[in-house]
């Protein structure tokens, strides 16, 4: 099991030397930490409007994102869609909030000094920022990791 090493996961992924039971472990623990931030956001005390947006954006993110790894795969004519979605995601995901929770931290920092300089909460803006950067920085980082699979098992 890989936690860093997306080059090797590539690598196994391409040769066939992934079981169905690390499938299963990498979906497992995606759904899992997907789940944990999803329940998280719920204790973070901001307007409704901030929630609704980021939670729309969230969505959409979501939805586009996946149809452009499916096609990033080959579309209906592509190979084991699900088993590179959950372990590339697994991988790709830990990698990416490496690099941008350093940015949610300061982010965060930010709105709080300015909330206690200000009648105006700035929780709208602060969220937003940090879910359009979380989501290009994944679903980009992602595709460009199953468009690299499907290249080199195609060739």
């Amino acid at each position: 099991m890989y936690f860093w090493n997306v080059s090797r996961l590539k690598q196994d992924i391409q040769s066939n030397n992934l079981s169905e039971k690390d499938k299963f472990i990498y979906f497992a623990i995606y759904t899992v930490i997907n789940s944990l931030f999803i329940g998280l956001s719920a204790f973070v005390e901001t307007d409704s409007t901030a929630n609704s947006t980021v939670a729309i954006l969230n969505f959409i993110a979501i939805c586009v994102g996946t149809y452009m790894l499916y096609r990033a795969n080959g579309g209906s004519g592509g190979y084991d869609f699900l088993g590179r979605y959950f372990s590339l995601g697994f991988v790709v995901m830990i990698r990416v909030m490496v690099f941008v929770f350093p940015f949610g931290v300061a982010v965060g920092l930010m709105q709080a000094y300015h909330d206690l300089h200000s009648d105006l909460s700035g929780a709208s803006a602060a969220q937003l920022s940090v879910t359009i950067v979380t989501n290009l920085a994944l679903y980009g980082y992602f595709y460009r990791q199953m468009k690299a699979v499907n290249h080199n098992t195609q060739s």
